[in-house]
């Protein structure tokens, strides 16, 4: 909310006393700046809450399905490799394949920062958690910037690969 109203503020204020001095076409220019100077200085004391405690907001899961390339041939999908790692400008992503019903396969790239790997017997499944801070106040303030983790629950012998390259054998 503060990311909103401080600039906004300031620019008002600014092209107020600019207009007041018989200036308006100086004071434009010169809010603006004003404004962008504001937003500035709110997202650097807004980043500075960036390790406050948090909580979840929303949870979503879904199953995740194992990537193979011969699923047209044989029917079914299965295997073992279910992420694909990758690195684009040094940043490291994982890229994994899910089911939207009634439209098929669909694959999707998240930032490995804010992804967590479990190894289980179970179903693989991946959980996003959307967070809040669990300061109302402050929420209500700056909001959260951090965006949604992502939990990956894999069976034990699964395997992250570097690469993924369909030949349909």
């Amino acid at each position: 909310m503060l990311l909103l109203i401080i600039p906004v503020l300031a620019f008002v204020i600014v092209f107020g006393f600019a207009i007041w001095d018989g200036e308006p076409a100086l004071g434009f220019p010169v809010a603006l700046l004003a404004g962008l100077l504001a937003l500035m200085i709110t997202l650097l004391v807004g980043m500075g809450f960036q390790g406050a405690p948090t909580e979840v907001a929303y949870s979503e899961t879904c199953e995740i399905h194992a990537l193979v390339d011969n699923a047209r041939f044989s029917g079914r999908v299965a295997g073992n490799v279910y992420l694909v790692q990758s690195r684009y400008d040094e940043n490291l992503k994982y890229s994994y394949m899910y089911m939207v019903e009634d439209k098929g396969y669909a694959f999707n790239e998240v930032n490995a920062s804010r992804c967590y790997l479990n190894f289980i017997d179970g179903k693989p499944r991946l959980v996003k958690n959307t967070l809040r801070f669990q300061n109302k106040t402050l929420e209500w303030l700056i909001g959260y910037c951090g965006g949604p983790e992502y939990i990956f629950y894999l069976p034990n012998d699964a395997e992250v690969i570097d690469d993924f390259v369909i030949d349909f054998e």
